[in-house]
């Protein structure tokens, strides 16, 4: 049975392997492994989510800071068109400050755009993985069942075949049985004809010696005349 499931070493992490090596129960060992998996898939996409989250945060807060650096800058420009430098000055200030804002918001949404895209391949790899091994499973369950099936089929033709050659033997002792009672009905059947013969040759062998001692009788009369 360990033969079977080393047929699925190649779709399968080295860690699979280990456990198929490690374990007298290979079906077992597949479903620790693919509960092990599916834990695993549980929680990279709640990772994955997280890295959404995080990255449509950081997305929005870049936004957020680079309209607002456009505004300070249009701001800027008006009050320095109506002469009012100190303000345009103040409006420059924030302006350089939501810059600066926007351009690390940029980066972090970068690096949480990245994130993201590890994660979800991360996912990805883990949910095809445990995708092959329970496809290769439940190919192996069927087949077992298969073989189960096949097994019990035979398993009636050996039954079906023991009886056959069953009924075979008591026909042929019900053939030697009826042979037998044949050849003592006939036997049965000859004794009187051999009787009357046996008879027959008795009565025969009498008639002759009273024949015999009669002559005798007839001879010793005459002599006495």
């Amino acid at each position: 049975m360990a033969n079977i499931f080393e047929r699925i070493g190649d779709i399968t992490s080295a860690t699979l392997n280990d456990w198929l090596e490690q374990t007298q129960d290979p079906m077992k060992a597949i479903n620790q492994y693919l509960y092990s998996q599916k834990r695993k898939v549980e929680q990279a996409k709640q990772l994955y989510y997280q890295c959404e989250r995080y990255a449509l945060q950081m997305k929005k807060q870049w936004l957020d800071a680079h309209e607002w650096m456009e505004k300070r800058e249009e701001q800027a420009q008006l009050a320095l068109k109506a002469g009012e430098e100190k303000l345009a000055r103040l409006a420059l200030q924030e302006k350089i400050q939501y810059e600066e804002k926007a351009e690390q918001y940029k980066k972090l949404y970068e690096q949480a755009e990245s994130n993201q895209e590890q994660a979800e391949q991360q996912l990805i790899s883990l949910q095809s993985n445990y995708n092959e091994v329970w496809e290769k499973r439940e190919i192996i369950v069927a087949r077992m069942q298969s073989v189960k099936l096949q097994q019990q089929i035979d398993a009636n033709r050996n039954q079906v075949t023991n009886n056959e050659a069953w009924f075979h033997r008591l026909e042929d002792k019900v053939m030697d049985m009826e042979m037998e009672a044949g050849a003592m009905r006939k036997l049965a059947a000859d004794l009187p004809h051999s009787a009357s013969g046996l008879h027959y040759f008795e009565h025969q062998k009498t008639t002759t010696k009273v024949d015999a001692q009669l002559e005798m009788m007839k001879e010793k009369l005459q002599k006495e005349e």
